[in-house]
């Protein structure tokens, strides 16, 4: 499966979604101008990562900001690891949230996504 990554900027995240080597991170700011088109790629890479599966993976979200519009597209990120745990047995995929304990506003979308997703692949980490 080929890699993906892409540059971090001012308004838009760093990503790396590397299947060899385990790594997937998205880091810095997410508030591009257009995110169903910024998160195209992204969207297509899950796609076809949900056909093979890495065991035990963990996407880490180290984002310092990410807007209404960015938020919607990562629960469909969290909707398809979701159905990944669910349809492959054993695959036990994460969702790393990273957060200051500060952050009430993510904590309190963090527990709501958590409710609605079924296989408890969701992890709030205080940093």
């Amino acid at each position: 499966m080929k890699v993906l990554e892409i540059a971090e900027t001012a308004s838009s995240p760093g990503i790396v979604l590397n299947a060899g080597t385990n790594q997937f991170i998205f880091t810095g700011r997410s508030l591009p101008e257009d995110p169903l088109n910024f998160y195209e790629p992204v969207m297509n890479w899950m796609e076809m990562y949900k056909q093979n599966p890495v065991a035990g993976a963990s996407f880490e979200f180290k984002l310092t900001y990410f807007n209404t519009a960015s938020s919607k597209v990562f629960f469909s990120l969290f909707q398809i690891i979701d159905k990944i745990n669910l349809e492959h047995t054993g695959v036990d995929n994460r969702i790393a949230i990273y957060t200051s304990e500060d952050d009430e506003d993510l904590i309190e979308l963090f527990e709501y996504y958590k409710e609605l997703l079924s296989s408890n692949c969701l992890e709030l980490k205080i940093i």
